[in-house]
């Protein structure tokens, strides 16, 4: 699984990915659970998808 940071502001309304230089827009961002797993689920404007197993610590565009 590939983990990068993600700073995200504290509006929640944009996010810079490691080894990034521009900001982008969230389109989304939400906590899901299942059968008591949760993970952070975020959607970028560019289409980008990400989730985070440990509360927005690290996050991973690689689906388990």
């Amino acid at each position: 699984m590939n983990r990068m940071n993600i700073d995200i502001n504290a509006e929640d309304t944009f996010a810079l990915v490691e080894g990034e230089v521009v900001e982008v827009a969230i389109k989304s961002i939400n906590e899901q659970d299942h059968a008591g797993h949760c993970w952070l689920y975020m959607v970028l404007d560019d289409g980008r998808e990400f989730i985070s197993y440990n509360d927005g610590e690290t996050w991973t565009d690689d689906w388990e």
